[in-house]
């Protein structure tokens, strides 16, 4: 029963480590299964992807993930975001998808929210270089 066990572990493990990693919004660049929360696409750290458990800015919450494959990633969360850092709104629930994988990252990051011209999907490229969502 025991070796059952260790040959599912390393199973689980193995699966894990093929399956792309995304862009969280942390530096230096760390790229993550089903992060909590992804920031980086604001570039001024005004706005993070969270949960409607958050309380920023001690804690965002936490996305849910319902699907990560090897092409795409899938979820639902809140979208944060300040003018001023010290008082933070949520906006309405928005469904996140990741995909284009590359070197074993996700490329491509959309989710709708209001940027001041009303609510609309927002779609962004990974910068390979020092990352960020642009």
């Amino acid at each position: 029963m025991m070796l059952l066990l260790a040959q599912a572990d390393v199973s689980a493990a193995a699966v894990s480590a093929k399956l792309p990693g995304l862009f969280a919004g942390e530096y230096p660049a760390k790229f993550k299964l089903r992060p909590a929360v992804v920031g980086g696409w604001t570039n001024e750290g005004s706005g993070f992807l969270g949960g409607a458990d958050g309380n920023p800015p001690a804690t965002f919450g936490h996305v849910k993930w319902s699907r990560w494959t090897s092409s795409t990633a899938r979820g639902r969360g809140v979208v944060w975001s300040t003018s001023d850092r010290t008082s933070w709104h949520a906006g309405r629930r928005t469904t996140i998808v990741a995909w284009r994988p590359r070197k074993g990252h996700f490329t491509r990051l959309s989710f709708s929210y209001d940027a001041g011209t009303g609510y609309r999907k927002h779609t962004f490229k990974l910068r390979e270089r020092n990352p960020a969502w642009l």
